[in-house]
């Protein structure tokens, strides 16, 4: 159902949603939260007013002039219940904490901190607040990252029922290149930026990560990683610091005994025919067969492979006929948890979990972030 031409649920009004920042995942998730059932988006955010104003006309945000502000206009604002924060990683702290202790409920771009410390803070406000937080990782709305679980537990605890037998391994990565096709240089591209915690881990890794955690439901038992470090930022006076991990590799182990192999870099090089070798995938390896769901942030498709699938393989589909629909359910999810005082997903609990291994991996390729001005 719509009302004045933004979606609502009976029973309740929409969630008022700000978006926070107007670059490139801002204008590439917007629209979809526009859509969200729950959801109404009217306002954006910058440092600079005019720009925040130039963002909401070009997405068709609000109504008035109000449909632009500044970062700290909108924490005073009343007519805001959300927001959507897609700043810097370095930013998103401070930023969650500020505006839970405005009222606001929190959506936060990945990752949402570094160190376990910061996010078990970060829910002790929002829940001295009575606001919801949420680490915005799309794919775990998807339905094909639920397949995926049910894959891969029926694979540890039932592997005679397991099309792959009795998951061995989890092989997983987010392998690309920022050197071209952006409209930042590596010198100006903030995922260089260590200042503003950049690098291949917090920006790519923290996906084969949290794949790999959720569809086993365990947090490693051990974990060893080693990256390839480089210093290229020069575009920030904000940023005075040195190297950042342009490439990552994460291995180990959990409880259950399935091993991981983790990998993202974002210095991928180029193809001998000029184009990008994208290599983004993840792989439930069993020792009957596999599983492997190319693009996992936003799945369209799982293989299944193996001597227990007739014909050797077969395909899984997705309900969804736009993958990157994901940003929308996340949207819906996040919305209906705000109303009903439900929990967000994935959880608080899960989301410390998830900071806790990434302190864990940057304390093992010797990349320490500064903590956040709180």
């Amino acid at each position: 159902m719509h009302l004045f031409g933004y979606p609502v649920t009976l029973g309740r009004m929409p969630l008022r949603f700000a978006i926070m920042g107007t670059g490139k995942i801002a204008g590439k998730v917007t629209p979809y939260i526009q859509r969200a059932e729950g959801c109404r988006v009217v306002a954006a955010a910058s440092r600079d007013a005019n720009r925040a104003r130039a963002f909401a006309s070009e997405l068709g945000i609000g109504e008035t002039a109000d449909a632009g502000c500044t970062y700290d206009e909108l924490l005073a604002r009343d007519d805001i219940d959300a927001v959507y924060i897609t700043l810097p990683n370095g930013d998103h702290p401070v930023w969650s904490e500020r505006l839970l202790e405005a009222g606001k409920h929190v959506l936060c771009e990945k990752p949402l901190c570094w160190t376990r410390a910061q996010a078990e803070r970060l829910f002790e406000v929002a829940g001295a607040n009575r606001r919801v937080l949420a680490e915005a990782f799309m794919y775990l709305h998807s339905p094909l990252t639920a397949d995926a679980i049910a894959l891969a537990r029926t694979a540890m605890h039932d592997p005679d029922a397991s099309p792959i037998g009795r998951l061995t391994k989890i092989v997983a990565r987010f392998d690309i290149s920022i050197e071209d096709g952006w409209k930042d240089t590596p010198k100006s591209n903030i995922r260089y930026s260590r200042a503003l915690v950049g690098g291949a881990l917090m920006d790519l890794g923290c996906y084969p990560v949290s794949f790999a955690r959720t569809v086993t439901g365990e947090t490693p038992a051990s974990l060893d990683a080693s990256a390839t470090m480089v210093d290229r930022f020069e575009g920030s006076p904000r940023d005075g610091s040195d190297a950042v991990d342009g490439a990552a590799s994460l291995t180990g182990a959990f409880p259950s005994g399935v091993a991981f192999d983790l990998s993202c870099s974002m210095i991928e090089p180029m193809k001998d025919n000029g184009g990008r070798a994208p290599d983004v995938l993840a792989r439930l390896i069993g020792d009957k067969g596999a599983a492997e769901i190319r693009d996992f942030p936003r799945p369209e498709r799982i293989l299944l492979m193996g001597e227990r699938i007739e014909g050797g393989e077969k395909w899984i589909d997705s309900p969804l006929a736009d993958p990157a629909e994901v940003y929308r359910l996340q949207a819906e999810s996040f919305a209906r948890a705000a109303a009903e005082g439900g929990a967000a997903k994935p959880s608080g609990e899960w989301s410390i979990e998830q900071a806790g291994v990434l302190e864990r991996a940057l304390e093992a390729i010797g990349l320490r972030f500064d903590e956040p001005g709180w």
